[in-house]
């Protein structure tokens, strides 16, 4: 019963890594069938460019070194042993699951408007 967090962050990181390459793919689809077709892609707006080249790899930066806080002190503090590593590990992979999904979805948004763009 004490490995049910764990489990759980696991899962849902699992979820969020399929659905950014589920979203990758489906923006691909999409590219190359309005290529196909001669239909013009809409132009990347200025709040995307700013999220995929600037404000983007800070906020990775952070969410990963609050996390990494967050686990070294449920580490230290949590004396009773109601997190277990599992818990801990689990929790770490659903923030680089979450931040993975996050680069896979402006990625594939940036990729997709520079290649209309040439």
């Amino acid at each position: 019963m004490t490995y049910w967090l764990g489990l759980i962050c696991f899962l849902l990181g699992a979820r969020f890594i399929y659905s950014g390459l589920q979203y990758r793919q489906r923006v691909i689809a999409e590219h190359d069938a309005k290529a196909a077709a001669g239909e013009p892609v809409p132009a990347l707006n200025n709040e995307m460019q700013i999220m995929t080249s600037g404000c983007a790899p800070v906020f990775m930066f952070g969410m990963m070194l609050i996390a990494l806080v967050l686990a070294a002190l449920a580490l230290v503090i949590d004396k009773r042993g109601v997190l277990s590593i599992f818990d801990i590990l689990g929790f770490l992979f659903f923030v680089a699951a979450y931040l993975f999904s996050m680069v896979l979805r402006t990625t594939a948004t940036l990729a997709r408007i520079q290649g209309s763009s040439e």
